[in-house]
């Protein structure tokens, strides 16, 4: 019996950001009357950002191993995962266009599975050392989505430094997956440098998701 928690996270704290300057010296490919931007590849000092982007994972798994059931092996594991994200703000308010005005905002995900897995494998006395190993596994994954809005005339101001947060929009409010499998595989081994294995699996997925929101500025 075997009882494991991971715990992995990636943070980022910096007090420099991207210049958001821009050029137009580059023709645009779908309107040569209308110049094309290109973002300039160079760093600023002075980022202003409460809540900076990182992603924390957690993995808890709880594996069980019976080596003689009636000449079988049976291994059963239960499993729980979950993952925080918050990635950089990005500034879509350039794409705005008269009477559709797009944010500045930062993507926030949050997702956790929760899943089990059962399987046995048996040793048949043939020639060949044949092993059948069979089971079934389940997992479901509950996920949301939101975006942090910032404020485009702070962040405009200040150069591309300053982001001052305005409000949490929602994306997407929930999607919830379910997948259950079953499988089976053969194992034979003719000589002592080669083994072949085949074997076949069957999935079913059943999948829930909510309406999606393309967050626009005002709401």
């Amino acid at each position: 019996l075997q009882l494991s928690h991971n715990f992995h996270q990636i943070r980022q704290d910096t007090k420099y950001t991207f210049d958001p300057s821009v050029d137009a010296t580059c023709p645009n490919a779908f309107d040569p009357t209308v110049p094309c931007v290109r973002t300039k590849a160079r760093l600023i000092e002075g980022l202003s950002l409460s809540d900076r982007p990182k992603q924390t994972n957690y993995v808890t798994s709880l594996d069980y191993t019976f080596k003689d059931l009636w000449g079988s092996t049976l291994t059963a594991q239960l499993y729980q995962r979950s993952v925080r994200a918050l990635f950089p703000p990005f500034d879509l308010s350039q794409f705005s266009f008269p009477g559709l005005e797009f944010p500045l905002q930062a993507g926030r995900t949050n997702s956790d599975t929760y899943g089990g897995r059962f399987q046995v494998v048996t040793p048949i006395n043939l020639a060949w050392k044949p092993r059948l190993l069979y089971g079934v596994d389940y997992s479901f994954e509950k996920s949301s989505a939101t975006s942090t809005l910032f404020d485009v005339n702070a962040y405009n101001a200040s150069g591309g430094r300053v982001f001052q947060k305005t409000r949490e929009a929602r994306v997407q409010p929930f999607w919830h997956q379910h997948n259950l499998g079953f499988f089976t595989q053969a194992e034979l081994t003719p000589t002592e440098w080669l083994i072949l294995r085949g074997g076949v699996r069957h999935e079913r997925k059943r999948v829930k998701a909510s309406d999606n929101f393309f967050p626009t500025v005002p709401e």
